[in-house]
């Protein structure tokens, strides 16, 4: 419902996917007057700058694929913290992009996370309950740390050493 922008937006176009609705995606923003791209949502705000419309189809953030309670204590970016019960072993889904730079433990010990349809992450939990707790640290965050700080140490060095002149012998 938005234009098309190539490098951080593409719009979509199929309205009725499926995604949508494992993606979480609730809300939907659109054009002052502009109707909903499909039947069922409702209204939620319509001002002179804007509408917005609420998907009732949309799933849960995180949710266990079998039976069991979740809830999100806490999503900021790069970072989860959700409790959960089961009765029995299943699948705790996310509705957060799989990357290799996501990390997890339950319960304060290392999980293992699948990819979930190819995007979504996926951690094995139960039965019972317990905190899952998911970290986000990119691939060649820490080495990038240790070069950025090598590079301010040497310019550092050279504006010391431009400012105390030593003397030639």
């Amino acid at each position: 419902m938005a234009a098309g922008d190539p490098v951080y937006f593409h719009p979509i176009r199929n309205w009725s996917s499926p995604w949508l609705d494992r993606l979480g995606v609730r809300w939907v923003l659109a054009a002052p007057g502009e109707e909903p791209p499909e039947t069922g949502w409702r209204l939620a705000y319509a001002g002179s700058d804007a509408r917005v419309y609420e998907r009732p189809s949309a799933m849960p953030l995180a949710r266990l694929i079998g039976s069991g309670r979740v809830g999100v204590e806490r999503r900021t970016p790069g970072a989860w913290t959700i409790d959960w019960q089961t009765p029995r072993q299943g699948r705790l889904v996310i509705a957060e992009a799989w990357d290799r730079g996501w990390h997890a433990s339950l319960d304060g010990r290392p999980a293992p996370i699948k990819a979930v349809g190819g995007i979504l992450m996926g951690v094995r939990v139960g039965p019972g309950s317990g905190r899952l707790e998911l970290r986000y640290h990119p691939d060649g965050f820490i080495p990038g740390m240790v070069l950025s700080a090598l590079g301010l140490a040497a310019i550092a060095a050279g504006l010391i050493r431009r400012r105390v002149r030593i003397p030639p012998d």
